[in-house]
């Protein structure tokens, strides 16, 4: 990676992380008890029992897989509720699971919002590659659009499309990428760059 390209790498990164250090702050309140959390949004306490009884402590290994992939829940899916689960589980490691604002403060960042800052960190480098000055502008401006700030609040399933699509984009580059190495495609690239010119 050339110098230029990792600064603006550099400089991308560091907003990320502060655009998901600012969105703590909001994303920590509104969480003390069941009730306060079911008064804004009544779908973002009703999955939370059903994820911490996944991680729940059980007598042997097979119990523990059962708990962990029959949950009796499926509204939003296994893989919504097993990253929720794997989110809180250095919680219940370090005995703060009955700590209800912490366990919905994780919850609602890396379910909502890390999601969402990689899939406009995986755009920008689609768009530009982190090459010039315009990945950190296009970043700042992707993250003031309205629907990514409404986008970064409650945990559901229904948010996280965009991080698939992004990481759908990504892979179908690199795969085109790949098949195109090949001398007849490296010519074709070059007759089509030499006809844009036209």
């Amino acid at each position: 990676m050339p110098v230029s390209s990792k600064r603006f790498f550099i400089i991308t990164l560091t907003l990320a992380a502060a655009v998901f250090l600012i969105f703590a702050l909001p994303n920590a309140a509104a969480s003390q008890n069941m009730a306060m959390i079911r008064m804004f949004e009544p779908d973002e306490a009703g999955p939370l029992p059903y994820v911490l009884h996944m991680i729940a402590p059980q007598p042997t290994l097979g119990q523990t897989l059962r708990a962990f992939l029959f949950y009796d829940y499926y509204y939003y899916g296994f893989p919504f509720f097993a990253l929720s689960a794997l989110v809180v589980l250095p919680l219940q490691w370090l005995g703060k699971i009955n700590d209800l604002p912490l366990v919905m403060l994780a919850l609602r960042q890396w379910i909502s919002v890390f999601p969402t800052l990689l899939a406009l960190l995986i755009l920008v480098y689609l768009q530009d590659g982190f090459r010039t000055y315009r990945s950190p502008l296009l970043f700042l401006f992707l993250v003031s659009i309205p629907a990514m700030l409404s986008n970064t609040g409650i945990p559901r399933q229904n948010k996280n499309p965009f991080i698939y699509v992004q990481l759908a984009m990504n892979f179908w580059e690199f795969s085109l990428l790949y098949h195109f190495s090949s001398p007849l495609a490296t010519n074709l690239r070059i007759f089509f760059e030499k006809f844009s010119d036209f």
